[in-house]
């Protein structure tokens, strides 16, 4: 992923807008803190592991939300609001006696 970050330091969409730079950056920056403290937390805790899934799912949602506002796609942000949306529903489930119901 980071070589990936690297070699694309700038790209452009054909309207001329920038796809990529710094906001692209500091939201995969964003990303990667949040899925490792996170994760960490849940370890730190002793949480169950079904509540990793849940919490990748919250989380790559919130990434698409945010590269939705940022390149203006609503469609992309929508789909990452019903991802966030999944992944509260499974930290919601596994924090029940349903827990096995949530994938690990």
């Amino acid at each position: 992923m980071l070589l990936g970050l690297v070699a694309v330091r700038r790209s452009t969409s054909p309207a001329g807008e920038v796809q990529y730079g710094r906001p692209f950056g500091l939201v995969v920056l964003g990303e990667l803190v949040l899925l490792f403290l996170g994760l960490k937390l849940l370890r730190l805790v002793q949480a169950p592991p079904e509540l990793n899934v849940a919490w990748i799912s919250f989380v790559m949602g919130l990434h698409f939300v945010a590269f939705g506002r940022l390149w203006h796609d609503p469609g992309m942000a929508v789909v990452g609001l019903i991802q966030m949306l999944l992944g509260v529903g499974g930290l919601t489930v596994a924090a029940t006696a349903a827990v096995v119901w949530v994938p690990c």
